[in-house]
C-alpha cells in the first residue's frame, strides 16, 4: 500500500491495526511485560511520529517492522 500525504487519523488507525502484533513481538524480546510495554510503546511512537512526515511509505508492514526492528536495537 503506498500512502501518499497521511492525515493525523489514517496514522492513529494503522498505529492501532499494528499494535496488538507490536506488542507481541516485544514480548518475544523482553524479559518482563513492563519492558514490553515500554519497548511496544516507543515503537509505536516512532512509527506515529515518522508516519506523520514521511509521504513515501511504500509497504507499511515492512515500514513498521523496520522501525521495531531499529527501535529494539536502541533500546
Amino acid at each position: 500500500m503506498r500512502c501518499k500525504q497521511v492525515n493525523r487519523q489514517d496514522v492513529k488507525k494503522i498505529i492501532t491495526e499494528y499494535l496488538k502484533p507490536i506488542f507481541g513481538f516485544a514480548l518475544k524480546r523482553c524479559k518482563s511485560i513492563h519492558d514490553a510495554e515500554d519497548l511496544s510503546q516507543g515503537i509505536a511512537i516512532r512509527a506515529f511520529r515518522a508516519l506523520l512526515v514521511k509521504d513515501d511509505v511504500v509497504d507499511m508492514g515492512k515500514f513498521i517492522w523496520t522501525v521495531a526492528h531499529n527501535t529494539l536495537s536502541n533500546y
